[in-house]
């Protein structure tokens, strides 16, 4: 499935290749191409070979989550994951402090909601936004999408975490 996702992108990078050697000339776009697959060497490394949660926590501004925040995730985790009929053990929760709603769904497996979400929201709606992380582990290969921008996910998040709380008051 992630082959078939990331086709286009591979498709649009080998035609900016070509574009860039034909305006360019040969050896910059060898040069280029060479860059592109030793970044990409390095994420596959950093992804498959020695994923370290606490390294992406750390990079992320996650916490580990205190033993009540703790009590409350595991409480909601186990009743998505038994729901959704997925295997939650490998996944890993975390905490990021903040005064929002927010949640993340991090590369190595790593499911982060902010403080305010496991504080203020009730076990049913926490349980809503941690089915959403999940659907994004199970749907799409995290480590792809290692190479996002954290400012570009915060405001793809704020804006989904703002049409849930909408939605939200909708139907509850």
């Amino acid at each position: 499935m992630s082959a078939l996702l990331s086709a286009p992108a591979v498709a649009a990078s080998a035609l900016i290749l070509v574009t860039l050697a034909l305006w360019v000339g040969p050896w910059v776009a060898a040069v280029v191409a060479g860059l592109w697959v030793f970044v990409g060497v390095l994420l596959f490394d950093a992804a498959w070979f020695s994923p370290s949660r606490q390294n992406f926590a750390t990079a992320f501004k996650f916490r580990e989550p205190s033993e009540r925040e703790l009590e409350t995730l595991t409480a909601a985790w186990e009743n998505v994951t038994r729901i959704a009929q997925a295997d939650g053990w490998p996944y890993s929760l975390w905490i990021e402090p903040s005064g929002q709603l927010n949640a993340y769904a991090g590369p190595t497996r790593i499911v982060a909601v902010t403080s305010w979400a496991v504080g203020a929201l009730g076990p049913r709606r926490l349980e809503a936004v941690l089915a959403h992380e999940l659907g994004h582990h199970l749907l799409v290969d995290q480590r792809v999408r290692l190479a996002a921008s954290k400012p570009l996910v915060q405001r793809c998040a704020t804006d989904s975490a703002r049409i849930g709380i909408n939605s939200f008051a909708l139907t509850m």
